[in-house]
């Protein structure tokens, strides 16, 4: 499962309950020893579920399908598919 970060078209390799934190989703974030703990807690995570591989959002506030056009709310989860663009 490959997830696609705007605007720098980086790439992210997932498995069954990784979590996504903010240094993933903001480029202004860099994981260090500096982290304050809120940067610490985790954003979102990637599970399989029900056969299907989702993208629960726990925290985010940008989240969007850009192949549906429409928001993911916190507390939702998306599907992840080969055709499908997520990012956030």
């Amino acid at each position: 499962m490959v997830i696609t970060r705007k605007p720098e078209n980086h790439r992210l390799m997932v498995y069954n309950d990784q979590y996504l934190f903010q240094w993933h989703v903001n480029r202004n974030i860099a994981r260090n020893e500096k982290l304050t703990p809120l940067q610490k807690v985790p954003v979102g995570y990637f599970t399989f579920f029900k056969d299907k591989w989702v993208l629960v959002n726990q925290k985010l506030t940008s989240l969007k399908d850009v192949t549906e056009n429409k928001e993911i709310p916190i507390g939702t989860m998306v599907e992840l598919t080969h055709e499908k663009n997520t990012v956030f």
